[in-house]
């Protein structure tokens, strides 16, 4: 009698095991960087990703803060770094980036290119936030107010020359 139960449990666990959501992606996956002249693009990110092709929506940061959302699709895995974002670091760099092909459906308005966040999630609750230290544009997530709640994520990008700063704090690029 008890072999028959314990096996009854055991069926039953996993059947609840079986049917569980699939596990939500690290933060770090969350998001990837995304660069490009106009609607033919490219993203780095953490993220493993085996369909395709996958909508994902980049919002670039504009002039005075402004911020403009575009859906685009990744279309394949890139088998090098892509230029502009060659150079670029996502969280703490211990893990390699993998970098994939981006056409988007329209591109930013930008005369000599655009950096944004690619945001996989869509991941409306987060707040991202972009500033320049005196080598890099560095791009934040948050989980709330930024600078004041839990940073989910972070990437930067060199620029290759030295600028002036547009008063990144220390909780964004560290």
């Amino acid at each position: 009698m008890r072999t028959a139960v314990i096996a009854i449990l055991l069926a039953t666990g996993a059947v609840e095991a079986s049917t569980a959501a699939p596990k939500p992606k690290p933060d770090s996956e969350a998001f990837g960087l995304a660069s490009g002249q106009d609607a033919t693009a490219c993203v780095a990110t953490l993220r493993k990703i085996e369909r395709f092709p996958m909508t994902v929506t980049i919002v670039v940061p504009g002039p005075a803060m402004e911020r403009s959302s575009v859906r685009g699709r990744i279309e394949a895995r890139l088998p090098a770094a892509c230029k502009p974002l060659e150079h670029a670091n996502i969280g703490s760099g211990e893990r390699a980036l993998r970098f994939y092909s981006l056409r988007l459906d329209h591109a930013p308005a930008e005369e000599y290119g655009w950096t944004g966040v690619a945001d996989f999630e869509n991941a409306g609750a987060a707040r991202l936030r972009s500033c320049n230290s005196m080598e890099s544009m560095h791009f934040t997530a948050w989980s709330g107010r930024p600078l004041r709640s839990v940073r989910l994520w972070h990437g930067s990008v060199p620029f290759g020359y030295e600028v002036d700063s547009s008063g990144c704090k220390d909780r964004e690029v560290e």
